[in-house]
C-alpha cells in the first residue's frame, strides 16, 4: 500500500510511504525530494529507472495535493489550525483494489475502480466528485495503475524475494539424515503466497505455508537473512 500525506503547515509538509504488510520499503518527503528504498534488495527488485520515474511523479503529486487541500479547507470553512489530506492506494494479487482520500484523518471520497467514478463519503465531497468524474483521462490512469502497474510491481517484488529465499534456505539433503531435516522440509512443500498489498512501489513480506509460522526476509550490511515467527493459529 502507498500513503501520501500533505500537511497545511510545517516542513517537511509532504510525505510518501510505500508499505508491504506494514513494513516500509520506500519513502519520500519534500525536503529530500527523492524516493528512497529502505533496503538494498528493494532497489534491486524495482530498478533505478523505476525509482527515478516515481520520484518525478510524487513531486507532481505534492503540488496537486496542495491545491486540493486548500480547496477542501474552504469547503469546511476552516480558517485556523493545521489540516491534512491523505491518499491511500493499495492492491493485492487476489483482486482487491483501494484508492481513497481522507481529510483530517476522516474519509472524504473513494475511487470506484471498475466504474472509474468517485463516491463522496461526506456532503462536502459532492463538488469534488462532480469535478473529478469529468477527468476521464485521469480516472483511466488510476484504473490502470490499480489493476496493472500496482499488481506488476507487487509481482516483481514477490518474485525477487522468492529468489532470495531460495538462496538463503538451500539445504543439501545428502548432508543431513532424514531425522535431522527441519520438519517443514520433511513434511511440507514451500508455497510462496503473496498476501500483501502494494501500490507502486511497494512493501514486502513473504508468507510461507507450513506449521503455523511466518517468514520474514531482512537485510543487514548487504546480507539477506531469513527468520520465522511462530504463530498461535494456522493459516
Amino acid at each position: 500500500q502507498v500513503l501520501l500525506t500533505q500537511v497545511s503547515e510545517g516542513a517537511p509538509s509532504f510525505f510518501v510511504t510505500g508499505e508491504l504488510e506494514y513494513y516500509v520499503v520506500v519513502h519520500y518527503n519534500n525536503e529530500t525530494n527523492e524516493l528512497e528504498t529502505s533496503q538494498d534488495w528493494v532497489r534491486s527488485a524495482l530498478g533505478s529507472e523505476y525509482l527515478q520515474r516515481k520520484t518525478k511523479e510524487v513531486q507532481g503529486y505534492n503540488e496537486d495535493l496542495k491545491r486540493v487541500l486548500e480547496r477542501w479547507i474552504r469547503h469546511y470553512n476552516h480558517t485556523n489550525g493545521i489540516h491534512t489530506i491523505q491518499v491511500h492506494a493499495s492492491c493485492d494479487l487476489h483482486g482487491i483494489r483501494v484508492l481513497n482520500y481522507a481529510y483530517d484523518r476522516k474519509d472524504f471520497i473513494v475511487f470506484e475502480s471498475q466504474q472509474e467514478t468517485w463516491r463522496p463519503v461526506v456532503q462536502q465531497a459532492v463538488l469534488t466528485k462532480q469535478r473529478w468524474d469529468n477527468k476521464k483521462g485521469w480516472n483511466q490512469y488510476l484504473h490502470q495503475y490499480l489493476n496493472e502497474e500496482c499488481v506488476d510491481t507487487l509481482t516483481k517484488l514477490n518474485n525477487y524475494s522468492e529468489r532470495l529465499y531460495c538462496q538463503q534456505t538451500r539445504i543439501k539433503k545428502a548432508d543431513l539424515k532424514p531425522a535431522e531435516l527441519p520438519r517443514t522440509f520433511r513434511q511440507y512443500r514451500w508455497l510462496i503466497i503473496p498476501s500483501a498489498i502494494f501500490v507502486f512501489l511497494v512493501p514486502f513480506v513473504i508468507w510461507c505455508v507450513y506449521p503455523a509460522a511466518r517468514l520474514h526476509l531482512q537485510e543487514h550490511d548487504g546480507k539477506v537473512t531469513v527468520s520465522t515467527q511462530r504463530l498461535a493459529g494456522k493459516f
